[in-house]
């Protein structure tokens, strides 16, 4: 009898393990599906799905397609939405602070349902808002469907590496900044940050060197929609750099110089564009905001109630500790480790070193997807006590992300001047009902 059993149990057991990574996506799919076609969440700016910072992105689709490049018409519109403005004989523009990465990566979409030439120069039509939720979601699964695909290629323990990529999905915000905040350019950064993991992966697991294409599209998309991604893809190449190397593959020519075209093609573009704005070859867009060297913030930026990256994104610290623990996760969390250590610097003294309103520090969520290989990769060789206690505690910390989530959902939670008793209060709440 148990050994008419047996064969039997093994084969729920393939079965399951096969469905181990495919369950998990088509959750998120549906998760996904659910709060874009029936959102149920009431945005606290009481506006459609583009809003704040998310219009600047956004006005870049029709100035683009019009051939002009004057944002003149959307001065009065947000508060400090256009730096500076340069008047001439020749000409008058007003020049857009945003970077237009966001609206590149969404114009063929946003292309066909633009209004070109509205009434109202300010007008941003209701195709064009759903269509933001819609691309959002689109990029947001496709990067959940890519980290799943990175832990397959990698060859680890399907449910280990699905609750880890479940976890960080959660646990940083990645779905929070792909659906309800999509009109921020976050999730967007972590898309193309996880397709050069996706290839450099995919290049050490079978051997197939990354395409030359893949690391120039996606260098010249992640500075072109956050200028600040030019530190997170130095990093990130380095690393490719010194990883073990395929015989035959030249170091320069296929791993450095198409990043350094892809970035440097689109600074190129940055700095003629802000000559042509301003006068002057400046890097940066945003006008009288700048650094505050006397004022370093790096605490509140790491821990503090306001907006601190361990605070809001404890799953950080989880999968550093637990990549510190694992010698061969070691590489990969010194990498993460070199990414938040650079960010923190960075926004420890930028003037709002947290980033103006918003849910968490939304600075750190654009390498999110390391957080989940170093997680994934020091799940695979853990055991016993070790493993319990860090799968309990990635646990703990996607509860409390999600139930911050919740509350800045329902309004409940402040988007800026969170306090002490604003954090504990929202997480007691499952407990006081």
């Amino acid at each position: 009898m148990l050994l008419s059993v047996a064969p039997m149990l093994r084969a729920v057991r393939r079965r399951l393990r096969r469905y181990a990574r495919t369950g998990p996506l088509l959750l998120l799919t549906g998760l996904i599906a659910w709060v874009t076609v029936a959102p149920p969440y009431t945005t606290r700016y009481d506006g459609p799905p583009i809003r704040s910072d998310g219009v600047g992105y956004h006005v870049w689709t029709r100035a683009i397609l019009n051939g002009e490049l004057s944002f003149c018409e959307w001065r009065g519109a947000i508060e400090n939405f256009v730096s500076r403005a340069r008047s001439d004989r020749a000409n008058t523009l007003c020049q857009n602070k945003y970077p237009p990465g966001l609206a590149l990566v969404r114009l063929p979409v946003m292309a066909l349902l633009v209004d070109r030439h509205p009434a109202d120069p300010q007008e941003i039509t209701p195709l064009e808002h759903r269509a933001s939720l819609v691309v959002g979601a689109l990029y947001l699964w496709a990067l959940c469907a890519m980290l799943f695909r990175t832990c397959a290629q990698l060859q680890l323990r399907a449910y280990r590496s699905s609750l880890a990529v479940l976890c960080v999905v959660f646990g940083t915000a990645l779905f929070h900044w792909g659906t309800y905040d999509s009109t921020f350019t976050h999730a967007y950064s972590a898309f193309f940050c996880e397709l050069l993991v996706f290839f450099a992966v995919r290049e050490h697991a079978r051997q197939l060197p990354m395409p030359f294409v893949v690391p120039l599209i996606a260098a010249f998309c992640l500075v072109a929609i956050r200028n600040t991604n030019v530190l997170l893809l130095v990093e990130l190449t380095a690393a490719y750099a010194l990883w073990r190397p395929l015989p035959g593959v030249p170091l320069l020519r296929a791993r450095i110089l198409p990043v350094v075209l892809g970035a440097g093609l689109f600074i190129g573009w940055q700095l003629a564009y802000n000559y042509r704005a301003n006068g002057s070859f400046s890097a940066s867009s945003y006008g009288e905001e700048g650094f505050l060297w006397t004022r370093p913030m790096q605490w509140s930026v790491m821990f503090s109630y306001e907006r601190g990256l361990f605070t809001y994104f404890p799953i950080f610290g989880v999968a550093i500790a637990s990549g510190l623990y694992v010698r061969a996760a070691r590489k990969a969390t010194a990498l993460l480790l070199a990414l938040v250590a650079t960010y923190v610097i960075l926004y420890g003294f930028w003037h709002s070193w947290m980033l103006g309103d918003g849910m968490g520090h939304r600075g750190f969520v654009d390498f999110a997807p390391l957080v989940a290989l170093v997680l994934c990769l020091a799940w695979q060789r853990m055991h016993g006590w070790a493993l319990a206690l860090s799968v309990v505690a990635a646990l703990l910390a996607t509860a409390l992300t999600l139930q911050i989530m919740l509350g800045y959902w329902d309004t409940s939670f402040p988007t800026i001047g969170a306090t002490r008793d604003h954090y504990w209060t929202q997480l007691s709440k499952p407990f006081a009902r």
